[in-house]
C-alpha cells in the first residue's frame, strides 16, 4: 500500500455468529487536496493491532468522485477498516512533519516543520503555523492538525527525544601562591563521560576529571564533559589564581663600624604584610625586625629573608658590615734623663700617615700635636701620647718618664791646715 485515507475510519463489531463478510468501503471528494484517478488502485485496509494490512480490491463502482471498493475475499476477523491505495494516482490530502534533529540533548533546540495542510495546530502548547522551534525539557511527542482550505483535517506526530546532559563542575575557584604553589580542579569523574579542558597550558592533563593546575599567571580554565553514548555536553569554569608576588627584600647599603661609630643599622623600613629574618644572628639587637643594629666582632655578611605573609613567597638580599676598630700604634719612647748637659730631650716616635697625637700634660713640651716633640720640664714628669687613627677614630696611649737632673754640684770648704809654730825659749826676765 502506498497511503492510508486519513478522514475516515471504520470499526466493524460481529456481534454474534462466526459468518465471514466481504467489506466494502465508500468514498466521496470533499476536501480539494483529495485525488482519485484510478478505481483499481483503491482498496480496503484493516489495522491488525500493529500496522495496516491490505485486504484488496475484488470490485469498485461509481466514479472517481463517489463510489465503493469491497475486499478481494472475506473477513473473519473485524476492527478498524480504511480505504487505501496502491496506485500513485490516487492520493489524500495529508498533514506531514519534518523535525531538523529528532535525537536532542536537554536544552539544544530543534526545528518543526508541518506541511500538508493550510493552518496547523501543535500540541502540547497549542502553538500555530506551519514551522516551530521548540526546546523540550523531555522527550516529548507532538501532535500536528493539519486543516485544508476546504476544510478537510488530518493529523501527523512526531517524537523529539531529549537526552540529558552531563554534570559539568570545574571546582571551586583556587589560588596557586608559593606555600601552595599547585591546586586540583574539577570534581570526581563520572562513568560514561569524558572530560576536556582548555586551555591545557598549566594542566597536568587535560583529559581527565580533575588535573593539577599550575598556571604562570592567573588563568580561566573550561571544561567540557560529554557522555559518550550520546554525545551531550556541558561546560562549567573555574579561575585558577596566581599570587605568587615575592616581597621587596633590601638589606640596605653596605655600612663600616669604626670606634667613632661602634654600630649601624641594616636593613629598610619595613613593610606591612611581610616579616624579615636575618642570619647570622651574631651582633644584631634582633634577628626578625626590618632593621636590626649590628654590631659584629668581626666584619660579617648579613643576609636578610622578607616573606610576604599573604602567599608565603620570600626574597633575600645581604649586606656587609665591615669592622674597622683596629687601634693605632701609640709609642711614647724610651724614658729620657735631661741634665745640665742634655737639657732637653726628644721624646716619642716617628709619625706614622693618618694618625694623631696629643700629649699631655702640656708643660715643657715644645708641641702637644706632633709626634715627637722636644720635652723640657721643670721636673720630673710623665707625659702621655694618646695616638689617633683618623680613619676610623680609634686611639692607643702610651707614657714615657722625663726625668729631670740639673743639681749644681756642692763646694766643699777647704781644709784649714794648722800653721806650724816654732817654740822659742822665751827669755826669761832678768833676776832683780
Amino acid at each position: 500500500m502506498l497511503q492510508i485515507a486519513p478522514y475516515h475510519y471504520w470499526t466493524l463489531n460481529q456481534i454474534s455468529g462466526t459468518n465471514t463478510e466481504a467489506v466494502s468501503l465508500g468514498w466521496s471528494i470533499p476536501c480539494a487536496n483529495t485525488v482519485i484517478t484510478s478505481l483499481p488502485g483503491m482498496a480496503v485496509a484493516r489495522w491488525n493491532g500493529t500496522q495496516w494490512n491490505n485486504l484488496g480490491n475484488s470490485a469498485t463502482s461509481g466514479t472517481t468522485a463517489l463510489g465503493t471498493v469491497t475486499q478481494t475475499g472475506t473477513t473473519a476477523n473485524y476492527g478498524v477498516f480504511a480505504l487505501a491505495t496502491t496506485s500513485a494516482s490516487n492520493s489524500w490530502q495529508i498533514t506531514t512533519v519534518s523535525a531538523s534533529a529528532s535525537t536532542v540533548c536537554a536544552g539544544t533546540s530543534t526545528t518543526l516543520t508541518a506541511s500538508g495542510a493550510s493552518t496547523y495546530n501543535w500540541q502540547p502548547g497549542n502553538l500555530s503555523g506551519s514551522v516551530q522551534v521548540l526546546t523540550p525539557l523531555t522527550t516529548t511527542t507532538y501532535t500536528i492538525t493539519g486543516t485544508s482550505a476546504t476544510g478537510c483535517i488530518t493529523t501527523a506526530t512526531r517524537t523529539i527525544t531529549v537526552n540529558p546532559v552531563p554534570t559539568a563542575n570545574a571546582g571551586a575557584d583556587k589560588t596557586n601562591t608559593c606555600t601552595i604553589p599547585t591546586n586540583t580542579i574539577g570534581t570526581a569523574g563520572v562513568g560514561g563521560v569524558s572530560y576536556a579542558w582548555l586551555p591545557a597550558t598549566g594542566l597536568s592533563a587535560a583529559n581527565i576529571a580533575q588535573p593539577t593546575a599550575n598556571p604562570a599567571s592567573t588563568t580561566t580554565y573550561t571544561v567540557t564533559a560529554t557522555i559518550t553514548a550520546t554525545g551531550c555536553t556541558a561546560s562549567d569554569a573555574v579561575i585558577v589564581t596566581v599570587n605568587k608576588t615575592p616581597p621587596t627584600a633590601n638589606a640596605g647599603a653596605d655600612k663600616t663600624n669604626t670606634c667613632t661609630t661602634p654600630t649601624n643599622t641594616i636593613g629598610t623600613a619595613a613593610v606591612g604584610g611581610v616579616t624579615y629574618a636575618w642570619l647570622p644572628a651574631t651582633g644584631l639587637s634582633a634577628t626578625n625586625i626590618a632593621q636590626p643594629t649590628a654590631n659584629p666582632a668581626s666584619t660579617t655578611t648579613y643576609t636578610v629573608t622578607a616573606t610576604n605573609t599573604s602567599n608565603g613567597c620570600t626574597a633575600t638580599d645581604a649586606v656587609l658590615v665591615t669592622v674597622n676598630k683596629t687601634p693605632p700604634t701609640a709609642n711614647a719612647g724610651v724614658d729620657k734623663t735631661n741634665t745640665c748637659t742634655t737639657p732637653t730631650n726628644t721624646i716619642g716616635t716617628a709619625a706614622i700617615g693618618g694618625v694623631t697625637y696629643a700629649w699631655l700634660p702640656a708643660t715643657g713640651l715644645s708641641a702637644t700635636n706632633i709626634a715627637q716633640p722636644t720635652a723640657n720640664p721643670a721636673s720630673t714628669t710623665t707625659y702621655t701620647v694618646t695616638a689617633t687613627n683618623t680613619a676610623n677614630g680609634c686611639t692607643a696611649t702610651d707614657a714615657v718618664l722625663v726625668t729631670v737632673n740639673k743639681q749644681p754640684l756642692q763646694r766643699m770648704p777647704e781644709q784649714i791646715k794648722p800653721i806650724p809654730v816654732q817654740h822659742q825659749p822665751i827669755p826669761s826676765e832678768p833676776q832683780p
